[in-house]
């Protein structure tokens, strides 16, 4: 798994003035991943789900707004998706 954190990247970047952090989105690996995020994991691929998106602690409200806000555009280069499930709970 990997995380988006401007918390760590500032750490591996050594900035330590985390408004310095690029707003670039730079993927981290996670080595350790919860218990009950590794069983979600788990569920969702004996599905048949083979990419996985969890935003833990997000602002819900802001998740909404921006998911709310996805369009056709957002998947112009992404040719081979055939469907695609938001859940949010």
């Amino acid at each position: 798994g990997f995380t988006f954190s401007k918390e760590l990247c500032a750490e591996k970047l050594q900035i330590s003035d985390i408004n310095k952090v690029p707003t670039v989105r730079i993927p981290l690996y996670v080595e350790d991943i919860e218990y009950e995020i590794k069983e979600e994991i788990q569920k969702l691929y004996q599905e048949g789900y083979r990419t996985i998106f969890i935003f833990k602690d997000a602002r819900l409200s802001l998740l909404e707004e921006e998911l709310n806000a996805v369009n056709d555009g957002y998947f112009l280069f992404l040719n081979h998706i055939q469907q695609i499930q938001i859940n949010i709970s």
